[in-house]
């Protein structure tokens, strides 16, 4: 009994001392900047780019070091980084594992897919961005948003730097080639990979001048840019990058409305139409619309010039920008074959 109340005694004072040394050892401020991992500066930095706040202003973002610790919102911020051999730096995302773009990113850049620390399976929320500690947040504008991930002068009072795609969610009226070629380029800035970055915007103004060179002689084709779903048609405008690819390839994009109607849509009569999709249950949605007796009379459906086109393909394309204006050249302009070199 007597051994008893002294390994009692024992037990007792090792939890005192335990929870004495837990309470009173140096917390880490998940804000606090001094305990992120430093990093040796470099000659390129200090880097400044401008973007966009919450409210849509336009301010300059400061980059004393190369970015460590990064949470990308959608998958065109995550390809960027990996495209240019960032991996490493990206502490957390969202993709589901049983989407095509995690298939996608696994297949295409390997080395660099393995080295994401972390893959949120549902969408990321603010407190577990706050919980990874970020130098950086790569989003869209409905990312800085009080509903979702915070503003950003929300993140900035936090030491935590920004950065809203330039393209994304019409942050612009009307945003071009030359946007999403700014955004490839000042990640390539932010991570001091210009060279690279460079690359991929080259490669993709090339291809749009041999497009345009090609198709000086050919009429002009009016374009439509829709989206099929269960609350009727959704029209993307020429506002989108979308309609700048079409615009510097000979066509043009009329219908302005949010909201479309069939009936308005048999009065502009488009030459071509693209079907927006996301998910693949989305093809028989269009599948449906393109056997629908009401629009069988469009010149598109009698000249079978109706194509399917990928998200992320026409939306804030970023890395993706010159498959994007492969597949608008190839819809407008069969007749040239499927690759320009």
């Amino acid at each position: 009994m007597k051994i008893f109340k002294i390994l009692v005694w024992v037990i007792m004072v090792l939890i005192v001392l335990i929870g004495s040394i837990w309470w009173n050892q140096e917390r880490i401020d998940p804000f606090n900047a001094s305990d992120r991992e430093e990093v040796q500066q470099t000659a390129n930095y200090p880097v400044t780019v401008s973007n966009y706040d919450t409210a849509g202003n336009v301010r300059e973002v400061v980059f004393c070091q190369k970015p460590q610790r990064v949470v990308a919102n959608e998958v065109n911020n995550v390809e960027a980084l990996l495209a240019l051999g960032e991996g490493d730096k990206l502490v957390l995302t969202s993709i589901p594992r049983d989407s095509r773009h995690y298939e996608y990113l696994k297949e295409r850049y390997p080395e660099e897919f393995s080295k994401i620390h972390s893959i949120f399976e549902y969408e990321l929320n603010k407190e577990t961005v706050i919980s990874m500690n970020p130098d950086l947040i790569l989003g869209w504008k409905s990312t800085f948003t009080p509903q979702f991930l915070g503003t950003t002068e929300w993140w900035g009072e936090k030491g935590v730097n920004t950065y809203m795609v330039p393209t994304s969610n019409h942050l612009l009226k009307k945003s071009t080639l030359d946007d999403e070629y700014r955004f490839i380029m000042d990640i390539g800035r932010i991570f001091d990979k210009v060279d690279r970055a460079k690359e991929f915007v080259d490669r993709a103004k090339k291809k749009i001048n041999l497009i345009q060179n090609q198709v000086k002689a050919f009429k002009k084709q009016k374009v439509a840019v829709i989206e099929i779903g269960g609350k009727g048609i959704y029209n993307y405008d020429s506002g989108w990058v979308i309609g700048d690819m079409v615009e510097k390839m000979g066509g043009y994009m009329p219908i302005t409305g949010k909201n479309l109607s069939i009936e308005e849509l048999l009065k502009e009569d488009p030459d071509v139409i693209f079907c927006v999709y996301y998910k693949e249950d989305m093809k028989r949605d269009i599948e449906a619309f393109i056997n629908d007796s009401k629009v069988s009379s469009l010149q598109a459906v009698k000249k079978h010039r109706i194509y399917p086109i990928l998200l992320e393909y026409m939306y804030s394309p970023g890395i993706r920008v010159v498959d994007g204006i492969e597949l608008v050249k190839n819809a407008l302009y069969p007749e040239l074959g499927e690759e320009i070199n």
